[in-house]
């Protein structure tokens, strides 16, 4: 069952000390699960060569075993293993990317649960220390390796809000794009509020009034303005944000969702969740 999958990798296997970042979760594929990690770095055995690419782990499981020690639990958050390997085929790599970019293997064995191994354990180390970036306008940001952002929760008006900014950990000088961005919105919090609940008001009213109950009012856009509250934002760096509202059960709990570009303004307005 699993035969076209694995001939996707070559047949040949290697060895390797690997630093698992997190299990990401398992896909459906034709009558069995597609599991996938990523990892931090990894050492291969055969050559001692260090490898900090950023990786992608996959194997594959019947359904029944999603929930055991072969799907969710087989590689776990921050843990060194030693595995054997067979690396994608270059034949598989997506059009478009770059060889030397794609770093994807296929388990075919977790040969250690607990190895040593120095060169790991140091980039663990360096990994686990706490990474504070300090701002004037948005204070103090703490680095989450694990969705590689940094966030914090910043003052909006009267409300308290988390903010995430998306950035590359391996290229602090790509950080300033997504931070220039997010600075730029919260600089001018009261001004991005206020259209930001005009334009929701202006696009989702009539839907609101759709979702009422027959007894309820019918709601104007300046009520429903008023109505919703802020409850995230977020940044990338090409300037794009994500801000989400809470819907005050207009929408029976749903989030209304805004995204844009800084330099373009708002691109769209939905309700998710």
């Amino acid at each position: 069952m699993f035969d076209d999958f694995i001939k996707r990798f070559e047949e040949k296997e290697q060895d390797a000390f690997v630093l698992i970042k997190h299990c990401i979760g398992a896909g459906h594929n034709k009558g069995f699960l597609e599991m996938m990690a990523s990892s931090y770095a990894m050492v291969f055995c055969n050559n001692g060569v260090l490898d900090r690419r950023e990786g992608t782990l996959k194997w594959t499981i019947n359904k029944e075993d999603l929930n055991t020690d072969l799907g969710f639990g087989r590689l776990k958050k921050e843990h060194i293993y030693k595995l054997r390997l067979r690396k994608l085929l270059d034949s598989q790599i997506p059009k478009g990317a770059q060889k030397n970019k794609v770093n994807c293997y296929y388990v075919s064995d977790v040969l250690d649960n607990n190895p040593s191994c120095k060169e790991l354990e140091d980039i663990l180390y360096e990994y686990q220390k706490k990474v504070v970036y300090c701002d004037d306008i948005l204070g103090e940001l703490v680095l989450n390796r694990e969705f590689d952002w940094l966030e914090t929760d910043i003052a909006w008006g009267k409300e308290n809000v988390n903010l995430i900014v998306s950035v590359d950990i391996e290229d602090k000088d790509s950080w300033d794009n997504a931070l220039v961005a997010a600075r730029n919105m919260v600089s001018k919090a009261e001004v991005w509020d206020e259209l930001m609940k005009k334009t929701a008001a202006k696009e989702l009213t009539e839907l609101a009034n759709e979702w009422a109950e027959e007894d309820k009012n019918t709601i104007s856009e300046d009520e429903f303005a008023k109505r919703i509250t802020i409850d995230s934002l977020s940044f990338t760096d090409d300037g794009e944000f994500t801000v989400y509202y809470s819907d005050d059960d207009m929408f029976w709990g749903h989030s209304i969702e805004i995204f844009g570009n800084i330099e373009k303004g708002i691109q769209s307005c939905n309700i998710v969740g």
